[in-house]
């Protein structure tokens, strides 16, 4: 079953293809899927804030929240990102939606 290993979402609709052998992928619980793909979900760094499905929610939640955990341990002087676009899901990384509204990382800050 593609969902659990990898979970992909299966049409643009976000409308999965249930059938006996596949089930709905977008009820898999988060803690149960290893690799994700963004595709349909869109990809975190385009700040999307149209409502898909919790499942593509918490899936960006999740990787932001990863990347302000790493963020935290491997750039000098970290502060937390200003952006104001829904920061609960995206942690302040994204001050208005579109890619022009990303805060990359600063690597000029990298630990030595």
């Amino acid at each position: 079953d593609h969902a659990k290993p990898e979970c992909l979402k299966d049409d643009q609709k976000h409308t999965p293809k249930t059938t006996e052998d596949c089930e709905d992928c977008t009820a898999t619980n988060i803690e149960d899927i290893r690799t994700v793909h963004f595709t349909l979900c869109q990809k975190p760094w385009v700040c999307s804030n149209w409502k898909t499905n919790d499942l593509c929610q918490n899936m960006k939640e999740r990787w932001f929240r990863m990347r302000r955990d790493w963020e935290m341990e491997n750039l000098v002087d970290w502060k937390p990102p200003e952006g104001k676009l829904k920061p609960e899901i995206f942690h302040g990384y994204c001050k208005h939606e579109n890619k022009k509204g990303y805060l990359p990382i600063d690597m000029t800050k990298l630990k030595p």
